[in-house]
């Protein structure tokens, strides 16, 4: 008889929840890596759009870099390679 925590499926099958999670988890992560070369895809956005992105990563990077000097020891500056797009 399986421990009280475990549940049946269904088929009668049983599941136990801490392992649905983990997978429902895993799940969750493919579709959002799944979708992030089209949330990633700037040629779609406007030039005025663009340079905006651009002054809020360069806003960003400053602000990065006073962290640094302050001696914070793990920081990360954003990279330049999705403005480009």
């Amino acid at each position: 008889m399986p421990p009280p925590y475990h549940k049946r499926s269904p088929a009668g099958d049983v599941v136990n929840p801490e392992v649905e999670g983990v997978i429902e988890s895993f799940e969750l992560a493919f579709k959002m890596q799944m979708e992030m070369p089209d949330v990633l895809d700037l040629s779609k956005e406007s030039a005025a759009t663009k340079a905006l992105y651009a002054s809020v990563m360069a806003a960003a990077a400053g602000v990065d870099a006073a962290v640094a000097e302050a001696g914070v020891g793990l920081t990360a500056a954003p990279t330049t390679s999705a403005a480009s797009a």
